[in-house]
């Protein structure tokens, strides 16, 4: 499925490197009494998607700084000239695949369902933030810190020969440790690590991207929004928005930055902003993995019972399928983990040997025939060529939106390898051995933001409409998790709904959320009932979901 997305992606993105070199291709007539600050046009013959280019300044406080470009994709209203609006979406889950990923993909893939219900009234429309994307297209793109795999593997090559006088413990083609991590490892890790951002940044200072590491972050993405919005709407029409997990935070930042713009905002399972930029990353990760681990683990125990329909995660499938548990675990281990095995000592890890056996206890109730062996190898596989991989992901915006300062002191330092050792065997059901990825290490990343937001004080302006905050069912990508009573502190004028289910990754969500979603946005309507999606109305057609349960949020 990766590699096939991938495939998707390369060939959807000639289109976007075509309309970067030639912008009158094709364009749709958007004329105005002004020139536009973007270009659109269809993303490939025979699609109505469109792909375009908008232009932003870099530093929106200070447009002499230069210009900037994201990379954005629309699906157009059925009609035009009696189009309601825009409804912005972000799934914030990029890096699942690439942060290279093209925003038509999962336009493409999510938005037909929403479409549907919104009667085509609507554009809706997808965006790479600030900080992804390829460079020269999006500006600022994603950091690349290698010219190529080979280049990557000398200089980590080189810097274990400096730091260790022990022999590498990885393969030097694949970046895969080829024995069991001890404390020792990590620690080394941890110094490599941060000569490779040193590093890094020593190399986006020659290519001339280093200048636009502070223009990166949170507080900018939504001010492009902004400017999309004014664009596709007029500069006084309230922004719909649409944010899953992180990409709620669009959200957050839009409440406080733009309360008077902030129309129906749906926050789709949150993420806690107040956690999310003040809360060392480090931290961060010691509580996401926790979070992670338990779920995997709640879910072993819910199949070793008799309960079989309890036996899948909440945005799996009814039953076991060891193929969609795999990319799961394979999903979370690429965003969580900062390093990986090969899969000889995946197979050592009895840990996660039983919690297959215990999924795969009655094979009439799987779907996928496979052996633990089979299955583990499924583990070990990540996208081929992926831009990602080149440089430090989605660190540059994560960590630029971090309000703590940029230190090495030793207490903090100290700080760091504590967490890094009690961590290090805390986690067998995602991995044997445990260690953060780039955006978990923000004490080694020294630019933050030169717009950043504190969510620790009061709002001053309540949202001029209102918030449908929606909670889901334990789910491994609950991270850092907002309860039901944080959600009603962190927005207290909102429609709170928990206990949901959520859909497959990436929008693809059940008949009953859909219809909650679509009716908010579209009317400001809101179901009367506390539950409104249990006891199967999950899987519901949308006919059979009366609408008479539904009240008018003011």
């Amino acid at each position: 499925m990766v590699s096939a997305l991938l495939d998707v992606f390369v060939g959807l993105l000639l289109a976007i490197v075509v309309l970067a070199t030639d912008p009158v291709l094709n364009l749709r007539d958007d004329a105005g009494p002004r020139p536009l600050p973007y270009e659109v046009a269809p993303c490939r013959k025979g699609t109505i998607i469109e792909c375009g280019i908008f232009k932003v300044p870099l530093d929106w406080h200070e447009p002499s700084v230069g210009n900037g470009s994201i990379v954005f994709a629309r699906y157009p209203a059925a009609n035009q000239t009696a189009r309601k609006g825009t409804v912005f979406l972000h799934t914030g889950v990029s890096s699942w695949f690439s942060p290279d990923r093209a925003p038509q993909v999962d336009l493409g893939r999510q938005a037909g369902a929403l479409y549907t219900r919104l009667n085509g009234e609507y554009d809706l429309v997808m965006w790479i933030p600030r900080g992804r994307g390829v460079p020269g297209i999006s500006i600022p793109g994603m950091l690349s810190c290698f010219a190529d795999s080979v280049d990557k593997s000398d200089y980590y090559q080189d810097m274990t020969e400096r730091w260790s006088e022990s022999p590498p413990g990885w393969d030097g083609a694949t970046f895969e440790w080829t024995r069991q991590q001890t404390v020792d490892d990590a620690l080394l890790f941890h110094q490599i690590q941060e000569r490779v951002v040193i590093s890094c940044l020593e190399t986006a200072d020659d290519q001339g991207q280093g200048g636009m590491l502070r223009y990166v972050g949170t507080a900018a993405t939504v001010r492009d929004l902004v400017a999309m919005a004014d664009a596709f709407d007029g500069p006084d029409a309230p922004i719909r928005f649409w944010g899953a997990q992180p990409g709620s935070l669009v959200g957050s930042y839009l409440q406080k930055l733009f309360p008077e713009r902030a129309g129906r905002l749906v926050m789709d399972d949150p993420i806690d902003p107040i956690a999310y930029n003040a809360v060392p990353s480090y931290l961060t990760w010691q509580t996401a993995i926790a979070i992670a681990n338990n779920t995997v683990a709640t879910l072993e125990e819910s199949c070793a019972s008799d309960e079989l329909a309890d036996c899948s995660f909440p945005s799996g499938p009814p039953r076991p399928d060891m193929e969609f548990l795999g990319l799961s675990v394979r999903l979370l281990r690429q965003d969580l983990m900062g390093w990986r095995n090969q899969p000889f000592l995946d197979l050592l890890n009895s840990r996660y040997h039983q919690f297959y056996d215990a999924v795969r206890k009655d094979e009439k109730d799987t779907q996928n025939w496979q052996t633990f062996e089979e299955h583990t190898e499924r583990l070990n596989r990540y996208p081929v060529h992926d831009p990602a991989a080149l440089g430090l992901g989605d660190m540059p915006i994560i960590c630029g939106d971090a309000l703590d300062e940029h230190s090495d002191n030793k207490t903090l330092l100290a700080a760091v390898e504590t967490v890094l050792t009690e961590s290090l065997h805390s986690v067998p059901l995602l991995m044997p051995s445990a260690f953060p990825s780039w955006r978990f290490l923000c004490h080694l990343w020294p630019i933050r933001a030169i717009e950043r937001i504190s969510f620790s004080e009061p709002q001053e302006q309540k949202p001029v409409q209102e918030t449908l905050v929606l909670l889901r069912k334990l789910d491994p990508w609950n991270y850092p998790r907002v309860s039901d009573s944080a959600a009603r502190e962190l927005w207290p004028d909102a429609h709170v709904f928990s206990d949901l289910e959520f859909g497959q990754y990436m929008f693809d969500h059940n008949n009953c959320n859909l219809d909650l979603i679509a009716n908010f946005l579209a009317n400001g309507t809101v179901p009367e009932e506390a539950f409104p999606c249990q006891d199967g109305d999950e899987r519901r057609h949308p006919s059979q979901i009366p609408h008479t349960r539904h009240r008018r949020a003011h």
